[in-house]
């Protein structure tokens, strides 16, 4: 037990344990009126929007791929640390460097075909809809601010379900976070929303 519990496992467990935290908190409905998918932005952010593409954001829930890069980030990292002591009783501590350096990419890609397969066993999947059921609905910005080249909009779907989504205004000043907007179309092009302020 007390190699489990040391300095370099540690982090493993963490995450490991909030992975099954959280999975627990979903099953009961815990933060089943928060969960949220979320549309990109590829403005300017070609980098981020293709690992979240591939991570599954957009086709599956949000509060699901983190519950399952959590998980897995924990069990590969204590198995490689495993693996490891099985070899030398004594742990070199530059080893904790190369398990997290074989962790993270290897929880990623975990995460991103666990989320292929979710998508494709549950595509009725109530939490799971399509841009144009957002479209015509209202929401609140919940970035800083949304203006003509970014924003960030939680709106929620026809089955109660919240979303985070990227947005832009097609004209105007920028409107501040809290402010009512209205999804008016979804841009196949630039793969987001367009919104403007609700009631104007």
């Amino acid at each position: 037990m007390k190699v489990w519990t040391t300095w370099y496992n540690l982090p493993f467990l963490i995450s490991l344990g909030l992975g099954l935290v959280f999975a627990v908190l979903q099953i009961v409905g815990g933060f089943g009126d928060h969960d949220s998918d979320a549309d990109i932005d590829s403005d300017g952010h070609d980098f981020f929007d293709g690992a979240l593409d591939t991570l599954g954001v957009g086709k599956v829930p949000l509060m699901f791929i983190l519950v399952s890069f959590l998980s897995l980030f924990g069990l590969i990292g204590l198995l490689l640390n495993a693996v490891a002591f099985q070899f030398d009783s004594v742990y070199p501590s530059w080893f904790f460097a190369v398990v997290l350096v074989l962790s993270l990419p290897l929880a990623f890609f975990g995460t991103s075909r666990t989320s292929r397969l979710f998508a494709k066993l549950a595509p009725e999947n109530s939490l799971i809809v399509g841009f144009e059921q957002l479209v015509g609905r209202v929401g609140r910005v919940s970035s800083p601010t949304i203006s003509v080249t970014y924003g960030r909009v939680e709106v929620r779907d026809p089955h109660g379900t919240v979303h985070t989504v990227f947005a832009q205004l097609a004209t105007g000043e920028p409107l501040p976070t809290n402010t009512e907007v209205a999804l008016v179309e979804y841009d196949q092009v630039k793969r987001c929303f367009i919104a403007k302020q609700f009631g104007r």
